[in-house]
């Protein structure tokens, strides 16, 4: 796929197979192993000599329970950041592939209605695994930022006769890599996907009564 619009059209696809290894493999390499680097970064432990250097100012007395603090979050954080990822020794040696996948996954809502379902011992029914229904992807010519990036714009629109009035434009950029092939630029809401669950809505609202899953 060289045109730019056909690399973000096959991405959307996948999205809505719930196949992010095929998203992460239209994404380009380098933005995706920094944004595990970044995170990498933000949960890395904290120790007290980090911390007083950081913070030379702070109440030596505190330094310590803050410190714990700081890093029991960081736990916390990482099993909902990367699901099935529970240490910073584990989230470290994630390949930046896994990671991003895992990232994608844990931030769609289709995923998350289907973890509570199953993690409830619920039927997950058919319509939650299949793509959605009822709309296409209108996207947008490709617009330039530089000779080697490009924005995409795109909308849903119903399949039928009706229309959306002023259908909020989505947006994405590509990378044009050595080989000439466009990829996506990772970032954390890549392809976010607002309104992509209205076949399975309606009757899940209670499993979200304990917030996230985790």
């Amino acid at each position: 796929m060289h045109a730019p619009e056909a690399v973000l059209r096959a991405a959307l696809e996948f999205r809505d197979r719930l196949d992010y290894a095929g998203v992460v493999a239209l994404c380009d390499p380098a933005s995706v192993e920094s944004e595990l680097r970044q995170w990498c970064e933000l949960f890395a432990p904290c120790t007290e000599a980090g911390f007083r250097r950081e913070n030379p100012d702070f109440p030596d007395a505190q330094v310590l329970d803050v410190v714990a603090y700081l890093n029991r979050r960081s736990s916390e954080q990482i099993p909902r950041h990367a699901p099935g990822i529970m240490t910073y020794a584990e989230f470290l040696a994630l390949a930046p592939t896994d990671y991003y996948r895992r990232s994608l996954e844990r931030d769609d809502t289709r995923l998350e209605i289907i973890r509570r379902m199953r993690a409830r011992g619920r039927p997950v029914p058919e319509a939650a695994l299949a793509p959605p229904t009822g709309f296409v992807y209108e996207i947008l010519p490709a617009e330039s930022v530089s000779d080697d990036e490009v924005i995409v714009r795109y909308r849903m629109q119903f399949d039928d006769d009706r229309r959306v009035e002023d259908p909020e434009l989505e947006h994405e950029r590509l990378h044009r890599m050595h080989d000439g092939t466009w990829r996506l630029v990772a970032r954390r809401d890549l392809l976010h996907s607002r309104g992509s669950v209205v076949n399975i809505v309606d009757g899940v609202a209670d499993l979200f009564d304990d917030g996230p899953s985790g």
